[in-house]
């Protein structure tokens, strides 16, 4: 049979064999039995427990003991008991228990300290009699192969509360508390007297639990459930009002104790807390303009809309834990007025809260003190309900400002001002304090927690504003620009302070203060600024023409070159719009200029021109000057701008300098288009076409190329063109009697003279180029709208991005080789296309080659 035990302390005797044997030489499961008792200890895991063994048997029982010596011999004799942990699969699961007759014929074994094994949660050692074993696992004891099963208790019973519910709030003084109790492994003493009830106190810190009246089985009925294992207790008990703190005992018969616990969460066995509150909550005071921030959970100033009221105990006079269900907007009246809403919370999930009322009303004026007035039943959690009252609700409004920031000019977010600001301050009520004026603090602005947040930093202004005449509570400070008194110019941070009178409640308006990062969506800010372009004036890092075809303004004065009469000539603010950082937050909220001169000197050196007119604005700091009909010659370009602020210096504040540059370029010659040619057949093109396309005026009469070729299926006299030059005429005669940039061009000379070739000026009116490919191989130049020179490399993929082509071939004079060329890096492959040079290309689908 199984049986449970409890593990016992050190010291403690658990009687755990009773043997009984027949006068036998051998014997048998008839002669032999083992019971065990059990003795209340308890048992904690990883702790050893040490169990003393003592066995009885029959007087006169025949047989050897355990050193081969007959029983009852008239010697003290030995008996091995073995004890073998059935349920774990641990390599060490049995060890061997020696017992020593207490005296000669005694008949009893063991119950000396001689006599014990350890029963541990985490280690067997057979050397010191230990064996493993936990909860539930069950020991087999065995004599002469006789064995007894018996089950380890190590767990007390569990106490399932009924009532009254944890934190449970009621008027009744009696109060009835009930509980399940159950073990299903060695079961409870079904009279409750292993059960107990007590109450008290838990105070402390660390909180200990005191239990100042205890009740006993005389006190609570008991009812059996099911079997022994299973029982109700239910018990009544007179409370005081206030807390009180409870928790029920249990113990199995094994002694196992278990308590109660009210939070699993927390170490430790936590009391219950029951609360009785049989007094009704009074309404102790009222407060404008508080409220309750349910994100935060904490309540708030500064809402015309809300009213708080604050419900109290009668005899504490501490917040009063309000029942929210019991309140609604019938129940109270402001100013003769229902509110809109009537909210109160729950003190469990919003202790900051606990005992208010907050209403929602309409907008008040700053100083109203409203009357308030209890007209139905606002009840706490026990279910008292307050008496009807009224009150006068306290002035907790401080006075609402309204600022004005003027500046000089209006940007599309704030004020802007090259020399001073005036802040104007409206509260709609009286401001006290010792001035009877609010305060204005100005301060710049400084890096906050990261390079894109900002904070207060150095305050340039702390005083009170001066009263404007005819107007009520009406105030006005200018603040002047000086680098002294603002700390430079920049982002400027405004606060206003102030408490009504005489209610003493702060008012406050804009961002600021405490060093926490500023919201500048909702700060009071205003901008200095007395730099345009942020001071930067050196005429090369605001001007740029295009195309540039030579020369280098910037850095080292030359002037700019370009090959064209009709130049792009770009003026740029851009530093206008990167004023004033603080961090990576751009200060600058007006990166505007306006221009209001422009004047070009012509070539002649003393004549100036007016082209304002043909400055066309692109941003709100970028502008583009579109030039044309330029001759040849030098000329310097001159603009006046201004930003927001006025500013139309480029150095400080009261700088009389008005213009910017000049910008000097200069209008050149285009230089021709030159091929290097070597002696023999020469593979060429044309990035752009000749300004005269003819044959023979692209090749001059004296140069030594003696014929060209060029493959076109499309030309009703080809594929293959032909031009060969008339020994006597030096002039080209045959089907080809052009060249231009659609094509590529063999061309046969007997000489390393370089061809030139005029092309005009890149203009913006040129029509960009476009080859039609027919499928299979194509003759294609390297044509490009950019002024390249001969040799410059475009990647192959590039170039060939608009058709669908395989592969494609330079022919190198030199060494007299094709070298091909294909979009993908490959060893022995060119990956790049040259200016100057034609190509065989394969397309495997008619397409038109866009350069």
């Amino acid at each position: 049979m199984s049986k449970y035990f409890k593990i016992a302390s050190v010291a403690t005797v658990l009687a755990l064999l009773l043997a009984f044997f027949s006068v036998r030489s051998t014997p048998t499961a008839a002669d032999h039995g083992i019971t065990v008792a059990t003795v209340p200890a308890t048992f904690t895991t990883n702790a050893d427990k040490v169990v003393t063994v003592t066995a009885h048997i029959v007087a006169g029982t025949a047989g050897l003991d355990a050193e081969g010596v007959a029983l009852g011999a008239g010697v003290v004799n030995k008996l091995d008991i073995t004890v073998k942990n059935t349920t774990t699969t641990a390599t060490t699961n049995s060890i061997t228990v020696r017992l020593t007759e207490t005296g000669a014929a005694t008949w009893i074994f063991g119950g000396g300290s001689g006599e014990t094994f350890t029963v541990t949660a985490d280690t067997t050692d057979d050397a010191t009699n230990k064996i493993k074993a936990l909860h539930g696992e069950v020991l087999q004891l065995t004599w002469f192969s006789l064995p007894t099963n018996v089950t380890v208790d190590a767990r007390g019973p569990t106490v399932a509360v009924v009532g009254p519910a944890d934190k449970n709030i009621g008027k009744s003084t009696l109060v009835t508390f009930e509980a399940n109790i159950e073990d299903l492994d060695s079961g409870i003493d079904d009279t409750g007297a292993d059960v107990t009830l007590e109450l008290g106190t838990w105070a402390g810190d660390p909180k200990v639990f005191t239990a100042t009246k205890t009740l006993i089985k005389e006190n609570f009925s008991v009812t059996k459930v099911t079997t022994a294992k299973n029982i109700n207790i239910k018990g009544a008990a007179i409370l005081a009002a206030g807390d009180t703190y409870w928790q029920i005992k249990a113990k199995d018969k094994s002694g196992n104790e278990t308590k109660t616990d009210a939070d699993a969460a927390t170490t430790g066995s936590q009391p219950f807390k029951i609360t009785v509150d049989n007094e009704a909550p009074k309404l102790d005071t009222a407060w404008t303009g508080y409220y309750y921030d349910e994100t935060t959970k904490t309540v708030k100033t500064g809402k015309n809309t809300s009213v708080r009221l604050a419900f109290v105990n009668v005899t504490a006079l501490t917040a009063e834990d309000l029942n929210p269900a019991s309140v609604s907007v019938a129940d109270f009246l402001v100013a003769n007025v229902a509110p809109t809403a009537a909210v109160a919370y729950d003190s469990a999930t919003h202790p900051n809260a606990k005992g208010m009322v907050f209403l929602t009303v309409p907008a008040m004026a700053a100083n109203l003190k409203p009357a308030v007035a209890v007209v139905g039943e606002v009840a706490d959690t026990a279910g008292n309900a307050a008496g009807l009252t009224s009150l006068t609700a306290a002035d907790k409004l401080g006075p609402t400002f309204t600022v004005t920031i003027t500046g000089e000019v209006s940007s599309p977010t704030r004020q802007v001002s090259r020399s001073s600001a005036t802040i104007r301050v409206v509260s709609d009520e009286a401001v006290g304090g010792a001035t009877g004026a609010p305060t204005i603090i100005v301060s710049n602005l400084a890096v906050g927690s990261a390079a894109d947040k900002v904070k207060e930093g150095t305050q340039i202004e702390d005083a009170n504003p001066s009263p404007v005449s005819g107007l009520t509570y009406t105030w006005e400070k200018k603040i002047l620009f000086t680098a002294a008194t603002v700390g430079g110019a920049g982002l400027k941070n405004v606060r206003i302070t102030g408490v009504d009178s005489p209610g003493g409640t702060e008012g406050k308006k804009g961002e600021g203060a405490a060093g926490a990062d500023i919201d500048l969506t909702k700060a009071l800010l205003f901008e200095f600024d007395d730099k345009l372009n942020n001071g930067l004036a050196v005429a090369g890092d605001i001007f740029s023409i295009s195309p540039k075809t030579g020369g280098d303004f910037k850095g080292v004065g030359t002037a700019d070159e370009t090959d064209t009469a009709s130049p792009f000539i770009s003026i740029k603010f851009t530093a206008e719009g990167t004023e004033y950082p603080v961090g990576t937050v751009k200060a600058d909220s007006s990166p505007y200029v306006e221009l209001t001169k422009a004047t070009l000197k012509l070539p002649d050196g003393t004549t100036t021109k007016d082209v304002l007119s043909a400055i066309a604005r692109q941003t709100d700091t970028d502008f583009v000057y579109v030039a044309s009909g330029l001759a040849l010659g030098s000329y310097e370009l001159t603009v006046q701008g201004k930003d927001k602020a006025g500013n139309i210096s480029t150095a400080s504040l009261g700088d009389v300098a008005t213009t910017v540059g000049p910008y000097k370029f200069k209008v050149v010659e285009k230089a021709p288009f030159e091929v290097a040619l070597v002696p023999g057949w020469n593979l060429i093109s044309l990035p752009q076409d000749s300004i005269d396309p003819s044959i023979n005026v692209v090749i001059a009469s004296d140069h030594p190329i003696s014929t060209v070729l060029t493959y076109d299926p499309k030309d009703a006299a080809g594929p293959w063109l032909t031009a060969v030059r008339d020994p006597v005429t030096k002039l080209f005669t045959g089907t080809l009697a052009t060249i231009d940039s659609k094509h590529a061009y063999f061309v046969r000379t007997d000489s390393f003279k370089t061809l030139k070739v005029t092309t005009p000026a890149l203009e913006f009116s040129r029509v960009p180029p476009a080859i039609n490919l027919a499928v299979g191989w194509n003759l294609v130049p390297v044509s490009s709208l950019a002024a390249k020179k001969a040799g410059d490399p475009i990647t192959a993929a590039t170039y060939f991005g608009t058709v669908k082509w395989v592969r494609a071939y330079r022919y190198d004079t030199t060494t007299g080789a094709w070298v091909p060329v294909q979009a993908a890096v490959a060893a022995g492959f060119e990956n790049d296309v040259k200016v100057g040079s034609g190509y065989w290309v394969y397309v495997t689908e008619a397409g038109v080659l866009i350069p």
